[in-house]
């Protein structure tokens, strides 16, 4: 029988050993003992306790000799104890294993058995799978984020085609069904009305067909940036030129309401933009900064060099916008628009489309605005190609 055991003892591939009290040295050990602290003979590593061949501190930052009392103590108290242990080659080479030690009675002593497994290639397994673990995570984690993505892209695509179709529907039969009615009333009935009357008419015609014609305008633009048919053609442009030609276009407009606009910016400024994307931004800021203001109001168009970027800022002296709603004014899914003061109407595309052009343009756009004192649009466009 003790042949047995001592034909299992030598042939084990893990490392046997006897520790004697009180020191705990090794004593008694297999071949593969001496095999896994690279030891060449029993000299090298007999008399030497679990400190001698163990790096000053554990992974854990506990002292060696410190920890190895504390796992011999248990292993006393409770007849074994099961742990992991960084031990040392007699070369002084660390590596990770396995200890079982076991409580044993052998001619009248109670001493301790430690069997030792060498688990560094586990170690590198563990690791391995841990970085094929870490690099799937990473791979659902963008898997997960293109889909979120996909889906508010989805819901965008879905909530723009809905305002699409509600303008088609209703913001613009509107104009045409007014149109449609005065001049039919024209055409049936003309000897029926005054020379004042029919101008009266002609005006309301005249008005609606604007406002019908800069909604189809923007309309058209805005499904132009949707699909990518607009084309990005920066290029270095005066910002006074660009305001002054705004205001020749809308100041009839501004002048029914006697509202005073004036301009404060240097003649000199450029910027680097595509000239029809901001035309339309001004365009659509300057009406409705006279959309929004009183009669005999005033607003102010200026532009400030900041560095990289002109600011340029649309102030007026309108009814202002409160603030839970001018986080609204760009999103295409909440349906944001309020009559003029003069009842004019709108649909809150312009400024969606504005903001698509001042973003193309490699700009941002904030909005101040206090309700009763008026609204400032700040517009931040680059100077340069960089």
């Amino acid at each position: 029988m003790e042949e047995k055991y001592r034909i299992l003892f030598e042939s084990s591939r893990d490392a046997i050993m006897l520790l004697s009290p009180p020191d705990w040295l090794f004593t008694i050990g297999n071949r593969a003992t001496l095999e896994m602290f690279g030891a060449k003979n029993e000299k090298e590593f007999y008399s030497k306790t679990p400190g001698d061949l163990s790096p000053k501190y554990q992974p854990d930052g506990l002292l060696s000799s410190e920890k190895a009392g504390k796992m011999i103590g248990k292993a006393m108290r409770e007849g074994s104890h099961f742990f992991e242990w960084t031990h040392m080659r007699i070369n002084g080479e660390e590596f990770p294993a396995t200890v079982l030690l076991t409580r044993v009675e052998w001619e009248g002593r109670e001493l301790l058995t430690a069997t030792v497994r060498d688990i560094t290639e586990t170690k590198k397994t563990e690791k391995e799978l841990q970085k094929y673990r870490d690099h799937l995570e990473k791979l659902v984690e963008e898997r997960t984020a293109k889909l979120l993505e996909s889906e508010k892209k989805l819901q965008e695509i879905n909530a723009a085609k809905d305002k699409f179709f509600s303008i088609i529907s209703h913001d613009l039969r509107s104009p045409f069904n007014s149109i449609i009615g005065f001049s039919e009333i024209l055409y049936n009935e003309t000897d029926a009305f005054s020379k004042t009357e029919i101008k009266g008419m002609a005006e309301s015609i005249y008005k609606t067909s604007r406002e019908a014609f800069n909604l189809l305008n923007n309309l058209l633009e805005w499904s132009g940036t949707q699909t990518g048919r607009i084309k990005f053609e920066p290029a270095k442009t005066g910002i006074y030129d660009i305001v002054i030609s705004t205001i020749d276009l809308l100041n009839d407009n501004a002048k029914k309401k006697n509202i005073a606009i004036s301009v404060d910016i240097p003649e000199q400024l450029q910027v680097f933009v595509d000239l029809n994307m901001i035309t339309t931004v001004l365009i659509n800021l300057l009406s409705n900064a006279i959309k929004f203001t009183y009669e005999k109001g005033s607003i102010k168009i200026s532009a400030q060099d900041t560095g990289k970027f002109v600011e340029v800022t649309v102030a007026d002296t309108g009814v202002g916008i409160k603030e839970k709603d001018i986080d609204k004014l760009f999103l295409i899914d909440a349906n944001f628009s309020n009559p003029g003061t003069s009842n004019e109407k709108g649909t809150g595309l312009g400024l969606i489309l504005c903001k698509e052009f001042i973003v193309m343009n490699n700009g941002n756009i904030r909005v101040e605005s206090e309700v009763g004192k008026g609204s400032r649009f700040i517009v931040s466009l680059p100077k340069g190609e960089e």
